[in-house]
């Protein structure tokens, strides 16, 4: 958005908050906004779908913009927790999510504080801090372990988790991994594969049973079974000879879905060794589109971590919470295919 645009938009947003423009009044005509602000009317059609993205004006067909009954000004201030000890490796996808919370937050004139803590950390200090009116709600960056959740709850703070990979009921933001697991299973299938395996993480991990679950449910509906041998789970981080003796066997699959793109640069690395081609020889699609820097220029087909989503909607749900009063449905966020070619058409092939 242009410097201008945000200072229009800036100056809307103000006279709507400060009652200039009361509630349930019309906006001035488009024509005097943009002489007044000194914009075009793209620009001036921007700013009203901003305003109307965050619920400050309505558009009336053949009447107007309506301003929307006014915001409530409780929701100030956001207090950010990110584990102080949190693994090298998720620093990409965490930082990802706290840029999707910092411009949501912008996007609705709120404050983000962030502030880092581990499992020695007081939760008491954020009871008070919140007594004091330092925020008005929390939102943990995935280890909710790091404080005392259910202490915080009942205190009635309100706190939303930001991309929770545990099967737990409390109020967060989570990918839809069923669905990632889905979206690869049809791919595969639309590509024209039939035998079809998945290379995952530990067996008991709550993201990688869903996955799993959902590229069966997926092929299921085309009568495609997952034949259970067909099913790796990788436990450690080293398993190239696991990889190696399982993928030299006659009877492996001819794609496979792999669960974070890591794993997939493992299997590029072990195919490369046994003169194994993708996808000539076999076909890949994988979950997350960050944890491998090459994935993108190696060519490989993945479903994307909504990682921005997940930030964002858990900033609306505190909003929703602090305006309402009441704790909100968690939040499904989906991931986007990204095509490359690390999938071979049989189709095009077998009709060809």
């Amino acid at each position: 958005m242009h410097e201008n645009t945000k200072r229009s938009l800036k100056i809307i947003k103000e006279r709507i908050e400060t009652g200039y423009w009361p509630e349930n009044s019309f906006l001035p005509a488009e024509r005097k906004l943009c002489q007044e602000l000194g914009i075009g009317r793209g620009a001036l059609l921007a700013i009203f779908q901003e305003l109307t993205s965050i619920g400050y004006i309505r558009l009336e067909r053949g009447r107007g913009v309506r301003v929307s009954p006014v915001v409530k000004h409780g929701f100030r201030r956001i207090l950010v927790i990110e584990n102080s000890n949190f693994a090298l490796s998720h620093s990409s996808e965490h930082l990802r999510i706290l840029d999707g919370i910092s411009s949501m937050a912008e996007s609705i004139g709120v404050e983000m504080a962030l502030s880092f803590a581990d499992k020695n950390s007081s939760t008491e200090s954020l009871i008070e801090r919140y007594a004091r009116g330092e925020y008005q709600g929390i939102i943990i960056v995935e280890n909710f372990t790091i404080v005392n959740l259910d202490l915080l709850l009942r205190y009635g703070i309100p706190v939303v988790v930001a991309n929770l990979e545990a099967d737990e009921k409390i109020p967060c933001s989570q990918v839809d991994f069923r669905e990632i697991g889905r979206i690869a299973g049809r791919e595969l299938f639309a590509n024209g594969h039939r035998r079809i395996g998945m290379i995952s993480g530990p067996a008991g991990s709550f993201i990688f049973k869903e996955m799993l679950a959902g590229l069966k449910g997926a092929l299921a509906e085309d009568d495609i079974a997952v034949k259970p041998e067909n099913v790796i789970f990788l436990e450690s981080a080293d398993f190239n000879e696991e990889l190696t003796q399982w993928l030299s066997s006659s009877a492996r699959p001819d794609a496979f879905f792999v669960a974070r793109d890591w794993r997939a640069g493992r299997l590029y690395e072990v195919c490369a060794k046994l003169n194994l081609r993708i996808p000539d020889d076999i076909s890949v699609i994988s979950y997350d589109d960050l944890s491998w820097p090459s994935a993108a220029c190696i060519g490989l087909t993945t479903v994307s971590e909504p990682t921005a989503g997940l930030g964002g909607q858990a900033v609306l749900m505190l909003r929703e919470w602090v305006e309402t009063g009441k704790q909100p449905d968690s939040i499904k966020v989906h991931g986007q295919l990204m095509r490359r070619n690390s999938i071979r058409n049989l189709i095009n092939i077998q009709n060809s």
